[in-house]
């Protein structure tokens, strides 16, 4: 790992994490979750009040800088997975048209979840081809790719994808069960 015993300031380390809309994994023991949960609980240990509390977050930044692309990412993340997905769709929109890193649709996927739900596949597509020619090694893409495109009416296509995706991945959940789901091949 390259950041193995890395050293950094909290202000370097703040903007990186924002980026990913300052997510983070617990491990812990299991005979110690009573104290982590007594340790989260001020800090709002269920899902819908995090997302809600990024999504305060989010605008809050955006009041300061209505230019920042992150933190209209952030602010799309925290929609989508609240379920409003119009709200997030468009604030993928402004967070696109503000500019992104490229590598930005490698690790999150949210827009495409948000644009899918609102029933913009050929932007999912779009997107989707986007990051394929910049590189082609995640499952993930074409797992949104093959959703689309089933969307579309096209199982042989939708098969395509999913099956690159498991080439990629072999254990990927959701293309297992999206390969399962699919109708026959003809």
């Amino acid at each position: 790992d390259a950041y193995q015993g890395i050293r950094m300031g909290y202000q370097q380390l703040a903007a990186w994490w924002k980026v990913f809309n300052r997510t983070y994994v617990l491990v812990y023991p299991p005979d110690r979750a009573p104290q982590v949960a007594a340790i989260l609980a001020d800090f709002g240990a269920d899902a819908g009040r995090m997302w809600s509390d990024a999504e305060v977050r989010a605008r809050a930044e955006l009041a300061l800088d209505g230019n920042d692309a992150f933190a209209c990412f952030n602010l799309g993340s925290s929609l989508v997975a609240q379920g409003r997905t119009a709200e997030a769709a468009a604030a993928f929109d402004q967070a696109r048209s503000l500019g992104l890193p490229w590598r930005m649709l490698w690790y999150q996927f949210g827009p495409f979840e948000a644009y899918l739900a609102e029933g913009r596949t050929q932007d999912v597509l779009a997107l989707a081809d986007e990051v394929i020619r910049i590189t082609d090694s995640i499952e993930e893409i074409y797992y949104w790719r093959a959703r689309a495109l089933l969307a579309l009416g096209d199982s042989a296509g939708a098969r395509e994808a999913v099956q690159r995706s498991l080439a990629l991945a072999p254990g990927f959940a959701p293309a297992v069960e999206l390969l399962a789901a699919l109708p026959p091949a003809g």
